[in-house]
């Protein structure tokens, strides 16, 4: 059961090592406005704007430790659907082969019994997460070359972070992807900490825009969410918007990822097609084909349809999934669904030119078009994480349905367009064909995807040459607690 305490290496494609932390952080400072932490508000019990006479130095001119303390600080939040441990880079030694223990330590892993009763983890994918954050070091896009049609994805950030998903049975320690739903609390954890400060003109607007480096991944993000003007810090608490899965309203959260295409095998169509074929055996001992879309934006996803999931299931003699989204949504996936699904992902990663034992990449899911022209949702939507089916959805890959629908003759893309060309009304009652913008630089596709739990919608800004500006999704966050976790 003991897995390597070394971190699995990135993707080759990137042009340097961006996991590779250096032994002391990048000095620059971010912003020069000076705020109190999270640390010194809730020591002194109030929130005042008092507090913020303490020095302007950020985190940045702090060197990384040797060693970790036990407990270690850390902060417990909710992102989007998901819940994880918070870290600053600096309480973490320096050296990155010294981190996995403390990882499983903290989330409790590896544990035979999928609980995780001796650590932070839930038991499950969404709930063994740990981000690491600290400011900027000489890997950030700052010093990264600007192509001509970037919009602004190479521009200095001010916050880069670590995405780790501990294996809840096995304990892996897995840094080949991005959470997109623990992204929604990055720039929040980075204001609470000093890692960065907010501009003194964000004050006045009520609102923060935070630019994030994934060193996962090699991509950036931009968060933007309210703060309150007397602290600087975020408000995570008004009433401006509901998510799928969670429940009450909480502050809007805008995630938008900055050229997300090639997140992890730097190419938006891994296999060159907009389509490809796997084969699977039938139950007549007959070999069929299946039609599957392998799209690879915030997180590589393979995409299928559940018409051609069930005439698999037809010719093996299995019981079929419910045809009618809303009944689709609210289905469990026997044994032999996920053993089949297994088997395409796994297919479907040798043709992206990824490790197919890899359970975290490339993800799969699979949708059922709601086509009758009234429907609040346009696609009625399943996702397996880690080989579970997902209470909801992961959001890289809600991000990457964003992508895939702008891509033409993708099966999310064909789907899309008979729905727009059928007609009928969204769920703010505006008629479908407004889903597509168009524009002297490109067009802007939304989409509304019905999850279990609800509905979220999602958008997709792209180039006249059909790349991928951007995505982008609203989410909520919430803290939980603040303190010191044992290891």
């Amino acid at each position: 059961m003991n897995a390597s305490p070394t971190l699995l290496a990135r993707r080759s494609v990137m042009p340097r090592n961006i996991h590779h932390l250096p032994h002391h952080f990048h000095p620059r400072r971010i912003y020069s406005a000076s705020l109190p932490t999270i640390s010194s508000l809730l020591s002194s019990r109030c929130i005042s704007s008092s507090s913020s006479s303490q020095s302007n130095t950020s985190d940045s001119a702090t060197p990384a430790t040797t060693t970790a303390s036990n407990p270690i600080p850390a902060t417990f939040f909710r992102g989007g659907t998901s819940k994880g441990i918070f870290l600053n880079r600096k309480h973490l030694p320096s050296d990155q082969s010294q981190w996995a223990p403390i990882f499983r330590g903290i989330m409790g892993s590896p544990d035979p019994f999928n609980r995780q009763l001796n650590g932070m983890g839930g038991g499950i994918s969404s709930l063994s997460k740990i981000c690491v954050v600290g400011p900027p070091t000489d890997a950030s896009p700052s010093s990264l070359p600007k192509s001509a049609d970037a919009i602004d994805a190479t521009d200095n950030v001010d916050v880069e972070y670590t995405f780790v998903q501990v294996g809840v049975k096995d304990g892996v320690i897995d840094i080949s992807g991005n959470c997109g739903n623990l992204t929604t609390a990055i720039g929040i954890f980075a204001l609470d900490e000093g890692i960065c400060r907010v501009p003194s003109a964000a004050k006045g607007e009520g609102n923060a825009t935070v630019k994030l480096w994934n060193t996962n991944t090699g991509k950036t993000i931009r968060t933007t969410f309210p703060i309150n003007p007397a602290t600087g810090l975020a408000d995570l608490d008004k009433p401006e918007t509901s998510m799928a899965g969670v429940p009450g309203e909480a502050s809007k959260i805008r995630l938008e990822f900055l050229e997300p295409a090639g997140a992890k095998t730097g190419k938006l169509l891994p296999t060159g097609r907009a389509r490809d074929v796997v084969k699977l055996k039938a139950g007549n001992g007959k070999i069929q084909q299946l039609k599957i879309s392998c799209v690879d934006a915030t997180n590589p996803t393979v995409f299928l349809t559940l018409s051609k999931l069930n005439a698999i299931l037809s010719c093996r003699g299995h019981p079929t999934l419910p045809n009618r989204p809303d009944e689709f949504l609210k289905a469990s996936f026997p044994d032999y669904v996920l053993e089949l699904l297994e088997d395409i992902r796994q297919q479907a990663a040798v043709l992206m030119d990824l490790d197919p034992n890899t359970q975290a990449q490339p993800k799969i899911t699979v949708f059922q078009p709601n086509d009758n022209g009234t429907s609040e949702y346009d696609l009625a939507v399943k996702t397996l994480s880690m080989g579970i089916l997902h209470k909801a959805i992961p959001s890289t890959v809600a991000l990457c349905y964003a992508a895939a629908v702008g891509v033409k003759g993708s099966v999310v893309n064909q789907a899309f367009e008979c729905i727009v060309n059928r007609g009928g009304s969204d769920m703010s009652g505006e008629p479908k064909q407004d889903r597509i913008e168009k524009n002297g630089c490109g067009e802007k596709l939304t989409l509304e995807l019905g999850i279990p739990g609800g509905i979220v919608e999602i958008q997709g800004r792209f180039k006249k040459d059909g790349g991928v500006k951007s995505v982008a999704m609203n989410r909520t966050a919430r803290r939980l607690m603040t303190g010191n976790v044992f290891w």
